[in-house]
């Protein structure tokens, strides 16, 4: 799936109460039946049914019908079988379970746990880490995870970034995460700059730097700057100054090759070397000249930003 990170979970973590999974008063369902109405319910899309089988109370942006009926195309819950005989004794309990997620089978024990509304299944859910990811505004499924980490049931969920200048490689989207032990690691993507996000660096920078080169003042927010005096005593008179891109530094300005910084999240730079030339007037003891200056400063380097709410190039 181009650009896009699958996850297939079976996860860990949280709960309500429903009608599927009994009740104190008549005929609750006992451990093995909680199991298979629990995965019975991811089946079919019933996220509220899923959280009613399950201990703690669960919310979260991805624990919805709508976060499963993508799952069901991604990775569809199908198959379910439960081992009939419960491990253990006592109000906790081990059952056995597998289920076809996806073209994958799922092989995995549920820990379910006795209370007075009936037995609920105590590891349904996991947290998947994303904090990583957390400055590219990471959704799955289409929907914003909106933190650090993501609640899930088990099934299939695509990774997006929201920082459209960047996407998730391709080629690197599938996960597949047996039990609670195997938690899908999102930690170790490294997001990538896309086609559009390269160009809009270019652009970003060439306005940035044609900004700077219409300065005729000593010093530039891009570099290129002058000293007050060069030789033989000449003061270089403020305002006087033009810069401009010599034809070797278009070429590279039009070629510019953005690097994503893989230490600064969104960062983009380039190192491309950009030749140009300075002319300047100077003046001593009232005579005037005009010049161009020998082995000038070069320009800085650009640094953007993608992850900023207002993202401008800086000179480094």
């Amino acid at each position: 799936m181009a650009g896009g990170f699958v996850v297939l979970g079976i996860l860990a973590l949280s709960g309500a109460v429903g009608s599927l999974f009994g009740g104190g008063g008549g005929g609750a369902a006992g451990p093995e039946e909680t199991v298979e109405a629990y995965l019975t319910a991811l089946s079919e899309g019933d996220a509220g049914a899923a959280l009613a089988g399950i201990e703690a109370e669960a919310r979260g942006p991805l624990l919805t019908d709508e976060a499963l009926a993508e799952s069901a195309r991604l990775a569809p819950l199908e198959s379910v079988e439960v081992r009939e005989g419960a491990d253990g004794d006592g109000p906790t309990r081990t059952v056995s379970a597998s289920f076809a997620l996806g073209d994958r089978r799922v092989f995995r024990d549920f820990t379910v746990r006795e209370h007075e509304e009936g037995w609920r299944v105590v590891d349904g859910l996991v947290e998947v880490p994303l904090d990583a990811l957390a400055p590219y505004a990471p959704s799955l499924n289409g929907i914003p995870v909106g933190g650090d980490t993501a609640l899930l049931f088990p099934g299939g969920y695509e990774l997006a970034l929201g920082v459209e200048e960047f996407a998730v490689p391709e080629g690197e989207g599938l996960i597949v995460a047996g039990d609670i032990l195997e938690v899908p690691d999102a930690q170790w993507i490294s997001p990538v700059l896309t086609p559009e996000g390269e160009e809009r660096f270019r652009e970003m920078v060439r306005e940035s730097l044609e900004s700077c080169l219409a300065e005729t003042s000593i010093t530039t927010e891009c570099g290129m700057n002058v000293d007050e005096t060069v030789d033989d005593g000449y003061r270089v008179i403020d305002g006087a100054v033009q810069r401009s891109l010599t034809e070797t530094g278009e070429a590279a300005l039009d070629a510019l090759a953005p690097v994503a910084d893989s230490g600064e999240p969104g960062s983009v730079t380039a190192y491309d070397y950009l030749d140009i030339e300075i002319r300047l007037e100077v003046e001593r003891d009232g005579e005037r000249r005009t010049g161009t200056l020998m082995a000038p400063e070069g320009v800085l380097t650009p640094v953007v930003d993608f992850t900023a709410s207002d993202p401008r190039v800086t000179w480094e």
